[in-house]
């Protein structure tokens, strides 16, 4: 009888064992995949259907989406930014505010290990941008297109990148530039992606009302255009500039360099680039970005750019900005948006007429001018900038030799926003289409100061 009982004991803690063994193994098993990445996770939710988030942590889709991040304030122009975590290791040379050349520094000195997104308040210091991800079937992996951002299984490890070519796509590189279909990539993702989707972030290159001089000049000396001590630019009414031989082959000296070979007619303010990683010295607008502070590489210059401006007052006025391009001068034009922001970009541009094109001569060092037309009353412009657009190439170490490339049916070419440090395509080459687990929809950012700011 003792034995008996004595039997089914042994049984209960065998099974008990077994159960207790297995549960180890499990857990362990997710540790790993927690550690990998979180993409197993994740997966099994694709596979129902379910739209998951996940919180972007590397930095590869900057401007356009953060991973970890510090906050940085310049000493100079109070400017506030959002730079590498490493910013501590970074030499104060080399720590220079990308507006005005001052002093960037850390606003806290927190933790290395950010909040997490589903911590309290992990969408202040130094969080990332959480991102919602729509997963999609075969079908739907065949209607993505150029410039759609979408996360990817690469080596199991969740990623989000920017679809840069897909099936009969060619990729050229003429002078490192990455091309599509002998068009810039750049250019070919503005024209495919709508408005309301995920459009790479621009980054800003100046920004007056933080610049104690302002870059921006206006030629004629009887301008309509005048700068406050608000560091606002005010437009006079009535004026319509003077004439064109008034003011043609005019030279305006910036400190101490002249910058000449610009005649303009009509009543334009001229913009003209200083390079604060070079003692402000005269110089074209270059790939620089503010998030890279630890990074160390050769500059490299663009010609993508935009105006943006703010008005706080109910007039009526046209603002046309006039862009420099090694083929040519364009010209974008469009209604102040009133008591709002107004952008105008290379991408809405149109060549300049010839006529025009004769008076106006902009160079590699002042590639953007700005004019009023039709102004029903004294216009306030708050906040001039200039910003330049993502502009994607192959970095020095990429090779080269692999294009032109043509990708195959059931393949894509991912590229990062982040050009100078993404891992992608360029290095992984093609991946296969099934390797995109979603598109992203939407995005929560962490960036708590306004855009730009």
């Amino acid at each position: 009888m003792e034995e008996a009982i004595k039997r089914p004991s042994q049984t209960l803690r065998f099974v008990l064992c077994t159960f207790v063994a297995g549960s180890c193994v499990a857990a362990l098993v997710l540790a790993l995949d927690v550690w990998r990445g979180g993409f197993k996770s994740s997966a099994r939710r694709v596979a129902h259907g379910q739209c998951f988030r996940f919180e972007v942590t590397g930095a590869s889709m900057v401007p356009t989406l953060l991973g970890e991040n510090c906050p940085a304030r310049c000493v100079r122009c109070k400017r506030i930014v959002r730079v590498s975590p490493l910013i501590d290791g970074v030499l104060e040379r080399h720590r220079l505010c990308g507006i005005c050349g001052g002093l960037l520094q850390e606003i806290s000195h927190q933790e290395t290990s950010r909040p997490r997104s589903s911590d309290a308040g992990a969408m202040q210091g130094g969080a990332s941008d959480v991102v919602s991800v729509s997963p999609l079937d075969k079908a739907q992996r065949s209607q993505l297109k150029i410039g759609d951002v979408v996360a990817i299984d690469y080596q199991g490890t969740l990623r989000v990148k920017r679809i840069a070519a897909l099936r009969g796509d060619v990729i050229t590189v003429p002078r490192r530039r990455v091309c599509v279909n002998d068009m810039r990539l750049e250019d070919r993702i503005v024209s495919s992606v709508d408005a309301n989707e995920l459009l790479p972030a621009r980054l800003r290159v100046d920004q007056d009302d933080r610049q104690s001089k302002t870059r921006w000049v206006a030629y004629n000396p009887e301008s309509a255009w005048e700068r406050s001590e608000e560091r606002q630019w005010l437009f006079r009414t009535g004026y319509d500039g003077a004439a064109e031989s008034d003011i043609a082959d005019h030279d305006v000296a910036m400190g101490d360099v002249a910058v000449g070979d610009v005649a303009i007619g009509g009543d334009w303010l001229v913009y003209h680039h200083r390079d604060v990683r070079n003692n402000e010295a005269v110089g074209r607008v270059l790939d620089d970005c503010q998030f890279n502070l630890s990074v160390s590489r050769r500059l490299v210059p663009v010609d993508r750019l935009a105006v943006v401006v703010n008005t706080d007052v109910s007039v009526k006025a046209t603002l046309q900005a006039a862009f420099w391009t090694p083929s040519g001068l364009v010209v974008a034009q469009g209604d102040l948006n009133q008591a709002g922001t107004t952008l105008l970009g290379f991408h809405d541009a149109v060549p300049l007429k010839r006529s025009e094109s004769e008076s106006l001569v902009l160079t590699a060092v002042t590639p953007v001018a700005i004019r009023l037309q039709n102004a029903n009353g004294q216009v306030r412009l708050n906040n001039l900038a200039v910003e330049r657009f993502v502009e994607y190439r192959l970095r020095p170490s990429d090779d080269t030799s692999v294009y032109p490339l043509r990708i195959n049916d059931g393949d894509v070419f991912v590229v990062g926003d982040n050009v100078p440090v993404s891992d992608d395509s360029r290095v992984w080459g093609a991946l296969s289409l099934d390797d995109v687990v979603g598109r992203v929809e939407t995005v929560t950012s962490a960036r708590t100061e306004p855009a730009g700011k």
